[in-house]
């Protein structure tokens, strides 16, 4: 199709829209108002995403300001909830560190009351109810206690807790070789847990290795200063070693920290060693009316089984330490308390006041091996201190009389 041919037929066109146009009446302008409302229309199918979060954070200002709601209250709570929940589950870790297992598991229940997602206090409420009785048993059984360890250990064969009850467990039944084992286990697995070290003072002291133990325990107090347990045992180890200015400096520390009436006795004792007779006295006469008002021996402060160790008879006596007495009813532990009362009495001079302490004693404990511990302390008494004429008269008639039952 040559050139020419091809402009007429576009001028053909052009005169064909022209008459299509002349026939078709024009559009009628569009309404100013509709115009902006296609124009709105276009802006919020466009921005529709913005203007919903800019309405919903309107909204929640306006809620907050208003109605005094914060809309992230809820976060806020979960989030404090989940702190305190974790403040309680360290608490019980310290707890249970202490082998203060009903106190630990009260601690873990706690946390989870508060947050029941927390996984790390299920675990330890798990471990802290190993030596724990049973609800319809009075004290804790030996084959369940065996059992809840041995599935533990299945478990969690590399817990540095788990590992620690196993060095507590093997402990109480004698076997050391083994304790010594799973405690340093549980220090390798976590050398900040003192629990391992307080066990491990406990096992040097079954061993009758009084360096051994307080090496220990003073580890666990570097760990938890505050600790009442490891402070009284130090003391302990220091009054078995007849360094007794020490031994008081730990008594009083642990006293402070959580008074306990073994503590107090112990004190009493380091302070009449020292020849301080009428503080020894004050401290005694004050522990027997705090446990007066005690109605059970499972009270706070008399809590627990007493173990009394006999006292050296000469400056190398490694083995009469080894002899001991245990005191489990609120009588013995009354009994030994007007004991060292009433040496307390006769080696400051008034035997008067002893004698109403010794009657007393021996009306709540006079069996054998109490006799023989009473017989053991007034011989200690009277070789390491230069006492009165009458203190050494009253105290030599009533050895005499114990030896002669």
């Amino acid at each position: 199709m040559d050139r020419d041919t091809i402009i007429r037929r576009i001028a053909a066109l052009d005169e064909e829209l022209k008459s299509i146009k002349s026939v078709v009446a024009p559009a009628k302008p569009r309404s100013p108002v509709l115009t902006r409302l296609h124009g709105l229309t276009r802006f919020l199918l466009s921005y529709w995403v913005l203007l919903s979060f800019a309405v919903a954070v309107g909204t929640a200002v306006y809620v907050k300001y208003a109605f005094k709601i914060d809309y992230f209250e809820e976060y806020r709570n979960q989030s404090t909830r989940k702190r305190i929940s974790e403040l309680h589950r360290q608490l019980a870790d310290r707890l249970l560190a202490r082998a203060e297992w009903e106190a630990a598991a009260n601690g873990y229940k706690e946390a989870l009351e508060i947050n029941p997602n927390n996984v790390e206090a299920t675990s330890g409420l798990v471990k802290a109810q190993v030596f724990l009785p049973e609800p319809s048993e009075k004290f804790p059984v030996p084959e369940i206690i065996d059992a809840k360890l041995q599935y533990l250990d299945e478990q969690f064969p590399k817990d540095y807790i788990v590992l620690f009850l196993k060095g507590v467990r093997s402990s109480q039944i004698g076997d050391y070789e083994a304790a010594q084992k799973s405690l340093e286990q549980s220090i390798d697995a976590n050398p900040l847990f003192p629990g391992a070290y307080l066990a491990l003072g406990y096992m040097e002291l079954g061993r009758f290795d009084l360096e051994g133990a307080i090496k220990n325990y003073r580890k666990a107090l570097d760990l938890d200063p505050q600790n009442p347990t490891a402070l009284n045992s130090v003391g302990y180890m220091y009054l078995l070693s007849t360094q007794y200015e020490e031994a008081v400096k730990y008594f009083l520390r642990s006293e402070r920290t959580s008074p306990q009436m073994l503590t107090a006795v112990d004190l009493g004792f380091a302070f009449r060693c020292e020849g301080e007779f009428d503080q020894a006295a004050n401290i005694h006469e004050e522990t027997l009316k705090d446990a007066e008002r005690l109605k059970t021996d499972y009270e706070r402060f008399m809590w627990g089984e007493w173990t009394c160790n006999f006292m050296p008879l000469a400056t190398n006596d490694a083995q009469t330490i080894k002899l001991n007495i245990r005191a489990y009813t609120r009588e013995q532990k009354l009994a030994l308390t007007h004991f060292e009362l009433a040496l307390d009495y006769a080696a400051g001079g008034r035997t008067s006041s002893a004698d109403t302490e010794w009657v007393e004693m021996l009306r709540l404990e006079d069996g054998p091996a109490y006799r023989a511990f009473y017989v053991n302390r007034i011989a200690f008494l009277q070789r390491i201190l230069k006492l009165s004429d009458q203190a050494n008269a009253w105290l030599t008639e009533r050895r005499a009389k114990l030896l002669s039952r």
